[in-house]
């Protein structure tokens, strides 16, 4: 692997570790966890009283780090 400061793993570091996430399914928890947070984050949106323009903008904030977005 590579060295601690490098910053950057080779080509055949980075297909092991991705080999080793999607073989332990750490991707699916993740996926998971996301979608728990983006729900909660949205719940907490339509809790808050701001202006529709503003919430729209937080809500596609949420869509875009969540990766939900649509090219909005």
């Amino acid at each position: 692997m590579a060295g601690s400061g490098q910053g950057a793993f080779t080509e055949k570091e980075q297909q092991r570790l991705t080999n080793i996430i999607r073989e332990e399914g750490a991707i699916h928890y993740c996926l998971v966890f996301q979608e728990m947070f983006r729900q909660k984050a949205l719940n907490i949106l339509n809790q808050i009283q701001v202006k529709d323009e503003k919430k729209r903008k937080l809500q596609n904030l949420i869509d875009v780090i969540s990766g939900q977005d649509e090219g909005v």
